[in-house]
């Protein structure tokens, strides 16, 4: 089974401008960048005359997850969609910590001039006028480079820590954030949001690290970021009732997909599973309407239609399908979809242990519309 919420505040705090707010940005920002000559340092540490850098703060209502229902082991992932990069590194690596202290969204554009100020900045936790800022660091920066402004641009816990690396990628960003939320549901930690950032070193250090600009929840597109949980709920007490199909043609159809399905609900979405031509024999009834099934290594994954965007990919926890003694069978969360999309759902079969690879494509198309 699989739920995705998505974040009720996101911000953009920057070292260059220590009190603007930009919580209804539609872009989120992850950069690092240097201004001036440089100069050396104890004779190894180059700094240049300014250094600045941009973070992203994302925070979950992790009580939009049944967790009376998330059974078993549970995998979360923090998605984000990338919408522009410049000057990356060929190798670079971005962390997602748990902040340790609340925040307010705020009303700020990053063009806002005069800044608003009235939410979440690199100073400040909620605003210029209230008290709450953020602690200053514990690290000093260079005595040649000034770090842009005094350090600062939220607090959080060194463990745990999640990261993903990247080698000449794609930047989208999906990172397994599963021993931070799994902190936070236990109560070992409050939860007050992530921050995504580059290391602390190369923060500091005198390397540009260039700019990663990501779709925010304000964006309204079928991109915004999103907190995933699968965990496993298959009920397969039906294989031995089922013939497994050859990994040959094959027809696989549902049974009951509706066009337009509602926020909210939670329905099982049954298949049926045929050879695309039956060996003709003798019956009282039709050959196709014999239903076989699929391996029991098959998946499914949701897209959206009109973007090709994954906003649920294949998983082996949370999008098996199932075979109970009806036949095969998948779980549709429409709540973890955003309302007036179409969507489509498209199915991985492994045959032969992994050997042969079959994938269905075949309109099984919906839509979500708002209550």
């Amino acid at each position: 089974m699989f739920k995705v919420i998505y974040p009720t505040k996101d911000a953009t705090v920057y070292s260059q401008y220590p009190e603007k707010n930009t919580g209804v940005d539609e872009i989120l920002e992850i950069g690092k960048w240097t201004f001036g000559s440089p100069s050396l340092e104890n004779d190894s540490t180059v700094y240049y005359d300014a250094t600045y850098n941009s973070r992203a703060f994302l925070y979950f209502d992790l009580g939009q997850f049944p967790t009376s229902k998330m059974t078993g082991a549970v995998r979360y992932y923090l998605a984000l969609r990338a919408t522009s990069a410049e000057s990356l590194a060929y190798d670079y690596t971005l962390y997602a910590h748990p902040l340790s202290g609340s925040w307010t969204n705020g009303t700020g554009f990053y063009n806002n001039n005069p800044a608003i100020t009235n939410g979440v900045s690199w100073y400040y936790k909620d605003s210029k006028l209230q008290s709450g800022s953020w602690a200053t660091s514990s690290y000093t920066a260079g005595t040649t480079g000034s770090y842009g402004v005094v350090p600062r641009g939220g607090n959080w816990y060194t463990t745990p820590i999640c990261s993903q690396s990247f080698s000449a990628a794609a930047p989208d960003v999906r990172i397994d954030v599963t021993s931070i939320v799994n902190s936070w549901l236990s109560g070992s930690i409050q939860n007050a949001g992530f921050v995504l950032k580059f290391s602390d070193v190369l923060e500091r250090d005198s390397s540009v690290m260039g700019l990663l600009q990501f779709f925010g929840r304000e964006s309204h597109t079928v991109y915004m970021p999103r907190l995933e949980a699968y965990w496993d709920s298959t009920d397969n007490s039906g294989t031995g009732s089922f013939t497994e199909i050859s990994d040959e043609d094959f027809v696989l159809s549902t049974k009951n997909l509706r066009e337009v399905y509602s926020e909210g609900e939670v329905t099982k979405i049954k298949l049926h599973v045929r050879p695309r031509y039956p060996t003709l024999t003798y019956a009282t009834s039709s050959n196709y309407l014999i239903s076989n099934r699929i391996p029991t290594s098959s998946y499914f994954q949701i897209q959206d239609v009109v973007t090709d965007e994954v906003i649920v990919p294949f998983n082996d926890l949370g999008t098996k399908v199932g075979c109970n003694t009806s036949g095969n069978y998948i779980t549709l969360d429409c709540d973890s979809l955003l309302p007036e999309r179409y969507y489509k759902i498209v199915f991985k079969c492994l045959f032969d242990g992994g050997d042969t690879i079959r994938y269905v494509d075949e309109g099984h198309q919906f839509r979500i519309t708002r209550i």
